[in-house]
This record gives C-alpha cells, structure tokens and sequence, in this order.
C-alpha cells in the first residue's frame, strides 16, 4: 500500500512541509526561490498522484484518507509561517482566517460523516479553489525576490482573497451537503441489527430465510451494486444466494447441446450436473408464473435471499439511482423501498426531494448494514 507511486507521491507532499517551513529562515533571495521552489513541486505531486492512481488502478483507501490531509497541512504552515514572517499585510490575513477555518470545518465535518459511512466529495469549484489557492501561495512565495516585489504581492493577496470567497461558497455547499446526511440519519429508522457477529461460524439472521431487493430502472447499475455487495455481506459470515427476474424469454442453454434436445423433445425438466455445479432447468410450458415464495421453494436455506425485479412484491427494498437515466423516482410509489444508493452525484435539488437516507456510491458496507437490518423473513411455499 505504501509502496506505490501515488501514495509516494502524496508522502513526499508531506516530507517537505518543514523543508518549506526552513526556508522562511533562510537569507533573501534563497528564501523566496527555494520555497516557491519546494511549493511548485509540492503542488506538481499533488496532480501526479491522482493522475497515476486513476492511470494505474491503484486508487486506495490509504490514498483517500492521506491526500487531503496531505494538502491542508502544506497550505496551512505556509499561510501560518507567511503570517509569522511579516510577507502578508494585514488586510490578507482575513482570507488567510477564511481559509484555515474552513479547513478545520470540512475536516471535522468529514470525520463525522465517516461515521455515517458518507464521504464529502470533491466539488468542482472547490478544485477551482484550490487552484487559485495554490497559484497564490506561490506568488507571495517567491515575491520578495522578484522585481516590482510590491505589486507582486498586491497580485498574490488579491488571489488569495479570491479564494478565500470560493471557500466561503464551497464550504457552505460542504457544510449543506452534510446537514442533510445528519437530518437523514436523524430520520432513519433505529432498527436494531438483525445479525450480530459470534465467535463461531459468524453472524446469523436467524432460523427463517430473509429476502431484501433492489429496485432500478434497466441500466442503473443494480449487477454493479450486487457483484461488491455480494463480497460484504458474505465476508461478515452470511450465506447468500441470489433471485432475478428477467422481463422477456431468456434461455440458459445452447441449441445442439443434449440439454437444449431434452427441452425441445418435451421434457419438463431438465437437470444437468458436475462435480462443481448442478441446474436444474424447468419448463412452464404454459403454466402460471410462480411466485416468489413457490420459486424460493426450490432453493437451498440460506440466510439471505437478495432479489432484482418482483417489483409488486412486498418486500423491503433499495432503489439504485441513476440521475443521468432521466427516469423517474420509483420509491414514491414503492412504499417498500427503504433507502436510495446513488450511483452518480445527486443534484442538490433532487437530493433536497428525496426523504429517504442515502447512500453514496462507495458506501458499500452502509448498504450492508441497511440489508441486514431491513431484510424481512420469507416463506416457502410449495414447490
């Protein structure tokens, strides 16, 4: 984890932190070039780390949780260390102020989330901001060294108050963004979990098959959704098994195989098995679809059942949210649907309509615990 290039790259931004800070020490003009100097490179890392982590795959929970950090260290000992050594004039330190404050709020504000399982993502504008934010650190660095040092640093701490008003803007939207996770989590059912973790064999839901769906329009990512809910669920010690309904003639088997003929000859059944696997393939012919609970009759126990379509059934659900789709909410008219898992950012007035928690696309382990909780028992019925 350590050892990769991004997480290198982000480390490094770290380790010149007191490099930068010794060349405030230092006599003019090294001063100002080795510290602009160090910056510069500093910001170039900042760019090569993301630009390699997402080029290599490499994106890591260790990069998340470093990388910000990473940069609110470097800008807030320069801003403290140009304050201490007179290069800011008293009117620049207010967005100096500005900016540090917002700092410590987004930070606490994402150690909260955290423990809602919710991430505050990166806005645009705030990419916009630290952008400028950077340009102008920069230049008061190296102005003192530069001819028409004074207008430079006029230049510098105009940047810096430009800056300073789009972090008021995009800590305001962080700080909205996260009051309405706090007054979801406020609102959300308190139901106790259903399974507790043992010491032997892992949790359980109980004696009684549970089911719990997912409720999407086609093409909202609900196969992306189960293939790294699956791996959570089951690595908390659950057995689970899958049930999707398909909306149109589907067909398992290929024309030629003995399988296929069986079928085409007539039979109603058709179970073919090997040493890994066994299915068993059953012909309606006419016959009335089954229900869920007749089809769950033909599967092995198992503590959870997770569910794609039976859309009238009644059963608690989770609605899988694509924005760029276009298509309508389903969950006001499912009353069984219990939360959203937004699978692309939510536009702030499409979030502000959805009263229902919501899940970020990376809050895997939050969807996990919501389908433990919420998961209702199921009867066999007859085969």
């Amino acid at each position: 984890m350590l050892k990769t290039l991004p997480n290198l790259l982000t480390l490094s931004r770290i380790a010149v932190i007191p490099l930068v800070v010794v060349t405030f020490y230092l006599d003019p003009p090294w001063d100002a070039w080795l510290g602009g100097g160090l910056f510069a490179a500093a910001c170039v890392t900042d760019w090569l780390d993301g630009h390699f982590a997402r080029r290599w795959q490499q994106i890591s929970a260790f990069g998340r949780f470093l990388d910000p950090i990473a940069d609110k260290l470097l800008v807030s000992m320069i801003l403290m260390m140009l304050v201490a050594s007179g290069r800011l004039s008293h009117a620049a330190l207010f967005p100096a102020l500005i900016i540090l404050a917002r700092e410590i709020l987004v930070s606490g504000l994402r150690e909260f989330l955290a423990g809602l399982r919710v991430s505050v993502p990166v806005s645009r504008l705030a990419k916009w901001k630290t952008g400028i934010q950077m340009i102008a650190i920069g230049v008061l660095l190296v102005s003192s060294a530069l001819p028409g040092g004074a207008m430079i640093e006029l230049a510098g701490e105009a940047l810096l108050w430009a800056a300073a008003i789009l972090t008021l803007i995009t800590g305001y939207d962080y700080l909205t963004h996260g009051l309405t996770h706090m007054e979801a989590e406020d609102a959300r059912p308190k139901t106790p979990p259903v399974a507790q973790r043992t010491t032997v064999g892992g949790p359980r839901l109980s004696g009684t098959m549970r089911v719990f769906g997912l409720a999407a329009w086609s093409g909202s990512g609900k196969t992306t959704l189960l293939a790294r809910l699956l791996p959570e669920l089951t690595g908390r010690g659950l057995r689970v098994s899958t049930m999707k309904h398909a909306h149109h003639a589907f067909d398992l088997d290929q024309p030629g195989k003995d399988s296929y003929r069986h079928r085409e000859a007539g039979a109603t059944e058709v179970l073919i098995t090997s040493a890994t696997r066994w299915a068993l393939q059953h012909e309606l012919r006419g016959a009335e679809e089954p229900t869920l609970e007749q089809l769950v009759a033909h599967m092995s126990p198992v503590d959870l059942l997770l569910v794609e379509g039976f859309k009238r059934h009644s059963h608690p659900k989770l609605e899988i949210l694509r924005p760029s789709l276009g298509k309508e909410l389903l969950h006001p008219n499912d009353p069984m649907i219990r939360a959203i898992y937004a699978v692309e950012p939510l536009p702030a007035p499409l979030r502000q309509a959805i009263a229902l928690p919501i899940y970020e696309e990376y809050d895997i382990a939050g969807v996990a615990d919501l389908v433990i909780a919420q998961a209702a028992p199921i009867e066999r019925g007859l085969a």
